[in-house]
């Protein structure tokens, strides 16, 4: 009976430490297994690690010089901003100076087209204000008698001039008769003479011209 228990006390202290040993093996091949993987953490953040202080050193001079380029970039395109605004500045107050030229030069323009219309309907207004027709018709009549009668002035002067001129040949015929020698130049008779005096002369002479041929016979 003793040795049936110790014995079937030492299967079932052995199947415990078969089942101890199984668990045992599973948990050393589970260590292993963590620390492969332990392992390889280690070398994958060593990895991690010699890339980033690679990359920082990298990564650190690439973004130092693209922070100076756009630095400049930004720097350029203020100043460009600055410009056009300077010049988009000087633009309106150029384009405010010709407005402003524009509108004197049409209000002026207008003023003096305003001015111009009240100084002729000023002047209308002043010319028709004591004047009717009857007094239109009367100085027209009259402007046109005026004209007959300086035309018939202008007639009668024409007349008087041509008459004279007539009067002066006639004077100068005998005048150059009476100066040629009488045996070149035939002999012209004293009453002929008178006669075509008395003819081309004109009576308002004054007598002059009949004085003249009576002392041009005398001398004869």
């Amino acid at each position: 009976m003793d040795m049936d228990k110790i014995l079937s006390d030492m299967r079932q202290h052995i199947s415990n430490l078969q089942d101890k040993l199984h668990v045992a093996n599973s948990a050393v091949s589970k260590g292993q297994i963590v620390n492969e993987k332990i392992t390889l953490m280690k070398e994958y953040q060593d990895k991690i690690a010699s890339l980033n202080s690679c990359w920082r050193a990298r990564n650190r001079t690439q973004l130092v010089h693209n922070l100076q380029q756009e630095s400049r970039q930004i720097i350029a395109l203020e100043e460009e901003n600055r410009q056009l605004r300077f010049a988009l500045k000087e633009m309106e107050d150029g384009l405010h100076l010709i407005m402003n030229d524009y509108r004197k030069m049409f209000s002026g323009f207008m003023r003096g087209e305003e001015l111009a219309e009240v100084a002729n309907a000023q002047h209308k207004k002043v010319f028709l204000a004591g004047v009717s027709y009857e007094q239109y018709f009367e100085i027209a009549r009259a402007a046109e008698k005026f004209m007959a009668i300086s035309e018939n002035k202008v007639a009668e002067d024409d007349q008087v001039i041509t008459q004279l001129k007539l009067e002066n040949q006639t004077l100068r015929a005998l005048f150059h008769g009476f100066s040629l020698p009488s045996t070149k130049q035939p002999q012209i008779s004293t009453s002929k003479m008178q006669q075509n005096c008395l003819n081309n002369c004109d009576p308002s002479s004054n007598g002059d011209n009949l004085k003249a041929v009576k002392k041009a016979t005398e001398m004869n």
